[in-house]
């Protein structure tokens, strides 16, 4: 009888779990399909919004061999000066007034016009120092006075475009925000091509094309600001406080970050002379097709994080979100790299009808394509382990992270360059992003962890390498079959190398035979 008894009470204790069992099941299923669809909805608008890069980047880049066959290389390397020039006092124009009108976005009627004010006044004056002082500052950068007053325009009218852009991410336009994008480039392109390859005018037009392409973007916003008023609202200055406040570190982190990016260039500009800054710009520009694939996530990733401030999801669900979302980046950007690093400098080699993309007097920095490809992937890398300070406010951070980055960029630059040409600016490009990566890792593991899965990257990151050493070394005349059947070889790899979940790979399977199911031949 207690024998019984005892298998009874087993019995029933079995029975009393298995529905908490079985709600436990449904609840970590649960969780499992809304982790899934907050990654497909970052997916959509990534799409989106790398619709719009996609579109505009990519036309712009058509320019790049364009330039090539119409501008000498100093010509060249005098607008990427000056180009470089602007994108670093942009910052200043800017000083990340518009990242933090997204995190005020909530107040978003007294945050706009706070924001726009402020902006007025400090743009107001900026212009003021750089005209008035005109000759001083051409003299400094080693630019005729002209630029300066490009430069200027080119400013104040991105300035006004900011908190309005910024508007339609934070309300999810992101359509919107791509047709804008997308006819702006479009008609620059189109101005640049009449102004320099028909009418034949000198290097001006394509800063008189960037400063109409400006004025139709604020044509288009214009509906943007309805909600703006001159009238002085209660809170106003309060909000206000809490922007600025939030706005300067990373206002220092931009500047610095954009110190790693550009500033090789007018060293480049003082040490080797205008041609090489234009031959090396023309690599640099090259990258372009892996910057899409970080500024499309970029540009959704922000607005996707300050998201989940206001879901039902715990701390615990966010993280490994966050890490799974950080794999799965590493390996459709190690794949990017592999197969760009493989086929773009060839690519543009390619002579057709005697003329090849890019003119031959601007192929002396092919060979640094992987370099400039790897330093964008470690780019995307630092957007990724941004996620803990932007959910933390922890502006500060990013500061702390692009200034010692920036310090070490430009002493490495001015050391390398010299000495190295070219392949200085390359490798510290590189190891400046590296560094970022680094010490933006350590400090999120402090106030924020997350748990990442580097056992899996470090699966990724080898696989890549065994798949991309063999294909880059080899130049013998099978080259080009060599490298397909290496870029081919990495998918295979992670395939198999338990990257993917049982669950994951049947969902994939399931998807590539819906996609294709029509091309296949019917039973």
């Amino acid at each position: 009888m207690d024998n019984k008894g005892k298998k009874v009470r087993k019995l029933s204790l079995f029975r009393t779990r298995r529905p908490e069992m079985e709600e436990e099941s449904e609840n970590t299923s649960e969780k499992n399909t809304l982790i899934d669809t907050e990654i497909k909805t970052l997916g959509k608008e990534s799409a989106i919004y790398g619709i719009a890069n996609v579109v505009s980047r990519f036309l712009n880049f058509l320019l790049t061999p364009f330039y090539t066959h119409f501008l000498p290389t100093g010509e060249y390397g005098i607008v990427a000066g000056v180009y470089s020039y602007i994108a670093f006092i942009n910052i200043v124009y800017h000083y990340a007034l518009d990242q933090a009108y997204q995190q005020y976005f909530n107040n978003r009627e007294l945050a706009f016009s706070a924001a726009i004010k402020c902006q007025m006044g400090t743009t107001a004056l900026l212009t003021f120092v750089l005209c008035a002082f005109a000759p001083f500052w051409a003299d400094l950068g080693g630019i005729a006075v002209k630029y300066v007053y490009f430069a200027s325009a080119i400013l104040v009218l991105d300035t006004v475009l900011i908190i309005p852009f910024a508007d339609l991410q934070m309300r999810h336009k992101a359509k919107k925000f791509a047709l804008i994008k997308s006819l702006s480039i479009i008609f620059n392109i189109a101005l640049i091509v009449i102004f320099i390859g028909v009418l034949k005018w000198s290097i001006d037009a394509i800063f008189w094309a960037n400063i109409a392409q400006s004025i139709l973007q604020i044509i288009f916003v214009l509906p943007e600001f309805r909600i703006f008023s001159f009238r002085k609202q209660p809170g106003t200055e309060e909000i206000l406080k809490k922007m600025l406040q939030y706005a300067w570190p990373l206002f220092f982190a931009e500047a610095g970050i954009m110190v790693v990016q550009i500033f090789d260039r007018p060293i480049m500009l003082k040490t080797l002379g205008e041609s090489a800054v234009g031959i090396y710009q023309a690599a640099v520009k090259l990258g372009i097709f892996m910057q899409l694939l970080v500024n499309m996530f970029d540009t959704a990733w922000k607005p996707f994080i300050l998201g989940r401030r206001k879901n039902k999801y715990s701390r615990e669900d966010t993280v490994q979100l966050f890490s799974k979302i950080f794999t799965y980046f590493i390996a459709f950007s190690l794949a990017a790299w592999i197969m760009l690093s493989f086929f773009i400098g060839d690519i543009v080699q390619i002579s057709i009808f005697g003329k090849s993309l890019f003119g031959p007097k601007y192929w002396g920095a092919l060979d640094l394509l992987p370099m400039f490809f790897g330093a964008f992937v470690l780019h995307g890398v630092y957007v990724n382990l941004k996620a803990s300070i932007i959910i933390t406010q922890k502006s500060e951070i990013s500061a702390i992270v692009a200034i010692t980055s920036s310090l070490i960029s430009l002493a490495g630059n001015y050391l390398l360059i010299p000495r190295l040409g070219m392949l200085g600016g390359a490798i510290m490009l590189m190891t400046s992003y590296a560094i970022m990566c680094i010490m933006m890792y350590l400090f999120s593991r402090k106030i924020y962890p997350i748990p990442y899965q580097w056992k899996k990257v470090m699966l990724l990151c080898l696989a890549a390498a065994i798949c991309f050493i063999p294909g880059y070394l080899y130049k013998g005349a099978f080259a080009i079959p060599v490298k397909i059947i290496c870029t081919v070889l990495y998918p295979v790899a992670i395939w198999n190398i338990g990257f993917f979940s049982e669950k994951e790979k049947q969902t994939i399977t399931g998807y590539l035979q819906k996609r294709f199911s029509r091309f296949l031949p019917k039973k």
